[in-house]
């Protein structure tokens, strides 16, 4: 089993986001978030690198693609923002996570 976890400071704020990845295989990551536990499919990873490389991406352009992961949980947005900064294909995530504001990456 692996076991990673992934912090992140939401906004300014102090507030954690905390998520633990719990299975890796050919089709999805399974992570917790909070105790829930969440599928990010890695097809929809790999489409989304794909079609935003050396571009930016918003976690509302996430959501507005037809991709399972991003329409299932938004969760996803951020967790895929996470996964691609600890791969070194994005420096910086940007942004305040609220309307007007979305989290935001460039990337490579």
């Amino acid at each position: 089993m692996c076991k990673r976890r992934f912090d992140i400071y939401k906004s300014r704020k102090i507030k954690k986001i905390i998520s633990i990845i719990k299975k890796v295989n050919k089709n999805a990551i399974t992570y917790i978030r909070g105790k829930s536990p969440i599928r990010l499919r890695i097809n929809d990873l790999y489409n989304i690198y794909y079609n935003f490389k050396e571009k930016v991406c918003t976690t509302s352009d996430l959501k507005n693609t037809e991709l399972p992961s991003f329409n299932e949980h938004g969760c996803n947005c951020i967790f895929l923002f996470m996964l691609l900064k600890q791969m070194n294909l994005v420096d910086e995530i940007k942004g305040e996570g609220k309307k007007g504001s979305p989290f935001y990456v460039y990337i490579k």
